[in-house]
């Protein structure tokens, strides 16, 4: 087990939005999204921009409403759309997923996930027919997590939504009249989900957000409307850190470029080089970090006997 210094790494979004009915998750969603692929693509138009974003509508298409609309002085655009319908399945969710990132979508938001909970397909049918009782989660779980790793460990942006299990407030208003207010409760999802996620916005009535988590610690402490500045801000943070694959990549070339040297230099390691691409049914170039560092360790083996 090897112990190394942390280093910040670029991270994937993965992003919850929690309200009830009507708190304008979706809405949210798509600004953080657009912020997200602005920042990125700042060249862009806005239709290029938001064929970068994806949706996986879980609600009856009302997610494609938004499309063509001006909305809090935002221009939202025909953003890609996958209609998932029942069975609310974690490889139906991810298969959705993969649609969208075939089509080049760089951020896919979830609307929602309360539908792997408690509508057709979803955990709690899934618990039921395996018998109904305690026991029966053991059987559950390989699927909970395959549908955590979905969210949290995919190589897109994740921007999800969670309803929330709704509750009624009367109280009065600035001029003394009773009004009735809704009031979003506990997300409809495993207990511990909203956990999983590095960020978690809940949204009131009034369309206000606040980061309950927020890794970033950019958005702690603010109650404000959500605007493609949130997306835009979000992008800049995920990307502050070490691009570990691209560290990797140059070090493969330089690999690459050193036992390419050494074999124009001699003609006998040229020979052995050639012999092991022939055996790895590779050539060099092709190679994983693995098997050049092996390579290179039998090319120094032969030259130091």
């Amino acid at each position: 087990m090897e112990v190394k210094r942390a280093k910040r790494q670029k991270v994937k979004a993965a992003v919850a939005y929690i309200g009830a009915s009507g708190s304008g998750k979706t809405l949210g969603m798509l600004l953080t999204a657009y912020g997200m692929m602005r920042e990125k693509y700042p060249d862009m138009n806005d239709q290029e921009i938001w064929e970068k974003i994806g949706v996986v509508d879980t609600e009856h298409e009302r997610a494609t409403l938004y499309a063509d609309m001006t909305i809090q002085g935002e221009s939202i655009g025909q953003f890609l759309h996958v209609n998932l319908t029942a069975p609310f399945s974690a490889d139906r969710y991810q298969e959705a997923i993969n649609v969208l990132k075939q089509e080049d979508a760089e951020v896919v938001i979830i609307d929602s996930l309360s539908h792997a909970w408690e509508n057709e397909g979803g955990f709690l049918d899934l618990q039921q027919k395996f018998g109904g009782n305690f026991q029966a989660w053991a059987k559950v779980k390989p699927e909970i997590q395959k549908f955590v790793k979905s969210i949290t460990a995919n190589d897109v942006h994740i921007l999800a939504s969670m309803r929330t299990k709704q509750d009624y407030q009367v109280e009065e208003s600035d001029t003394g009249k009773l009004r009735i207010r809704k009031m979003g409760l506990k997300p409809i999802q495993k207990d511990d989900l909203e956990y999983e996620f590095m960020t978690v916005f809940q949204i009131d009535q009034d369309h206000y957000a606040a980061a309950t988590k927020d890794n970033s610690t950019m958005f702690e402490g603010q109650m404000e409307k959500i605007t493609p500045d949130h997306g835009s801000k979000l992008y800049q943070w995920l990307e502050e850190g070490i691009d570990v694959k691209q560290m990797e990549e140059e070090s493969r070339q330089s690999m690459i470029h050193s036992l390419r040297e050494k074999a124009t230099e001699d003609e006998a390691i040229e020979k052995d080089i050639q012999e092991l691409e022939g055996k790895a049914e590779q050539s060099l170039d092709d190679m994983e970090m693995r098997l050049l560092k092996r390579v290179e360790k039998i090319i120094s083996e032969k030259q130091s006997a």
